[in-house]
């Protein structure tokens, strides 16, 4: 049985065994918690781990290769392995970016049913990517990919529910961090507008909620402050709700199958809305909605994508 290494090098010698310069090792730590080696008890000097160093030796190869220090510092040990392994060209350009090797993990780890590491990857892309970067770079190519693999055959049902508890976990995560960011940026800054009012939720008998929640995150990102209902909200709770927080905006989430008949729930869902909310509140209707071109309602916007909800944002104050 093989004897795992307990030696320790100081940063000098560290910074020797890897190239570095040991104030940019320092600076990697404390800028970007790049790393966390142990400290002497007597002296508090640093001690590094052979582990520590392989880490180094890798961050250091990427950096020299062309990505950013404060893009990949937050990523696993193994993440940086295969993006340092992998047969690439020696160009920045050419190599795979860190969010395409915590997809392809992801997806692996979910054929197998490996939920625990889906968890740990999707943390570490919390950490080292922004809200919309986590969003756009991880969460949704994710919800794109595996609801291809179900609809080949290549997912079950019972991985695809899986992999959409984890995913909705995370996200609500990202949801609370930024709303958390925005309420202590209201406490510490006196003039700051804290913006829109913006309730969310999909209509009566809709599930698909990741829509709505990810135009939640965009519109807490935007400084805008996002109250999040969920799927499933009928249309007078929806608009009872968003009057008794004096919403400005009311965004709902659409998911239609393109039947005549939903088309017309869609109008009715919409009528009712906008019978029950005050003139000065208006009504977003996201997704492809398939309603008629002329739709007799004047406060109501069709929000198609999430591009055209981050235009509709910087134009709303």
């Amino acid at each position: 049985m093989a004897v795992q290494s307990t030696c320790t090098y100081s940063i000098k010698t560290a910074s020797i065994m890897v190239d570095m310069n040991a104030h940019t090792i320092r600076a990697w730590e404390r800028r970007y918690q790049a790393l966390d080696p142990n400290r002497n008890e007597e002296n508090n000097r640093r001690q590094y781990s052979q582990k520590d160093i392989e880490r180094l030796t890798f961050l250091s190869r990427l950096v020299k290769a062309g990505h950013q220090i404060s893009y990949i510092a937050g990523l696993s040990n193994d993440i940086l392995t295969s993006m340092v392994l992998s047969p690439q060209s020696e160009t920045a350009e050419d190599q795979p970016s860190p969010e395409a090797v915590i997809l392809q993990r992801c997806l692996t780890a979910l054929e197998s049913f490996e939920l625990s590491l889906i968890h740990a990857e999707l943390d570490a892309a919390r950490h080292f990517l922004s809200a919309p970067g986590f969003l756009t770079g991880i969460a949704l190519p994710l919800l794109r990919d595996v609801g291809r693999r179900v609809a080949s055959g290549r997912c079950s049902i019972g991985q695809e529910h899986a992999f959409s508890s984890i995913l909705r976990a995370h996200l609500m995560q990202t949801l609370f961090n930024v709303r958390n960011a925005i309420a202590v940026r209201a406490l510490t800054r006196k003039d700051y507008n804290q913006g829109l009012a913006i309730c969310l939720a999909t209509r009566e008998n809709d599930w698909h909620e990741f829509g709505i929640l990810a135009a939640a995150i965009m519109i807490a990102h935007a400084g805008h402050v996002p109250h999040y209902f969920g799927p499933n909200m009928p249309a007078r709770a929806l608009a009872e709700a968003a009057r008794a927080i004096n919403a400005d905006i009311v965004l709902v989430g659409n998911t239609p199958a393109g039947q005549a008949a939903l088309n017309f729930g869609q109008l009715d869902y919409i009528e009712t809305l906008n019978s029950q909310l005050p003139a000065s509140c208006k009504i977003w209707w996201g997704g492809e909605s398939h309603l008629p071109h002329e739709v007799p309602f004047e406060n109501l916007t069709i929000v198609p994508s999430l591009d055209e909800l981050t235009k509709l944002l910087k134009l709303a104050l």
